[in-house]
């Protein structure tokens, strides 16, 4: 907390978002580059999350103000080296002080914002293996807090097929992963159901051999909307999946 108890906020890694080419002729800021990438852990916690779009306008709106700011170094503070208050953010980006003030708190929360952080970060080399290994294991771990509602969901459904599996690790990984394509809960568990009425998942087969792991189900983005599609006339994807990515 600097002095006066004003929180000094700082935009993890915002050099990231910066280019050479992306400054105008005075040197200023007049462009800045966001990675398109909507399955994204981060991107899907929050835009999934309470407020996700109020905190995903508030983080735009950070990025043009650092972005306009002498420094470039994504601290949010006055040339004088003291923060901008909620308030002062508020005014320069035409934002209501309560959004800002929330959208602050949840970017915070996810370590997008730092709130009198920006030492920690700037000790740190930037690119730093073990920096990025530590954000990237937090990510990981408030993803999996975010989805373990759904997680549970479709695995509690698998279970009605199945009432004496007990989906472990992997296969909770796998739905996890399938959630941050951005299929949703009710998709996952259309595909379970699909894959319970596909012929050759109920062993007409020639081997006789029924496949209805949840591993498989889940296996890729693929695997997962094939059985969503498959309907009790038969599967729709015959023959179009080669032998490697036959169940």
């Amino acid at each position: 907390m600097m002095p006066g108890g004003i929180p000094l906020y700082t935009i993890r890694d915002f050099s990231r978002f910066l280019g050479d080419k992306m400054r105008g002729r005075t040197g200023a800021c007049v462009w800045l580059k966001l990675p398109v990438k909507l399955s994204d852990v981060g991107y899907v916690t929050i835009a999934s999350g309470p407020d996700g779009a109020l905190t995903l306008g508030v983080w735009l709106a950070l990025l043009e103000f650092a972005g306009s700011l002498s420094s470039r170094d994504g601290v949010l503070k006055h040339g004088c080296g003291t923060p901008y208050t909620v308030e002062e953010i508020a005014m320069v980006t035409r934002l209501p002080v309560a959004d800002i003030r929330k959208g602050l708190r949840n970017l915070a929360a996810r370590g997008w914002v730092v709130p009198n952080g920006s030492e920690r970060f700037r000790t740190v080399p930037n690119g730093s293996a073990e920096r990025k290994g530590e954000e990237r294991r937090g990510e990981q771990s408030r993803a999996e807090v975010e989805l373990k509602p759904d997680v549970s969901r479709v695995v509690k459904h698998y279970q009605s097929h199945h009432p004496r599996a007990k989906p472990g690790d992997k296969e909770r990984k796998l739905i996890r992963a399938r959630l941050g394509d951005g299929f949703s809960a009710t998709d996952l568990i259309a595909a379970i159901d699909g894959n319970h009425r596909d012929p050759h998942c109920c062993g007409k087969n020639n081997s006789g051999t029924k496949y209805h792991a949840l591993g498989l189900i889940m296996r890729d983005s693929s695997h997962v909307q094939r059985y969503i599609e498959t309907t009790s006339n038969g599967d729709p994807y015959a023959g179009v999946f080669g032998k490697d990515d036959q169940p």
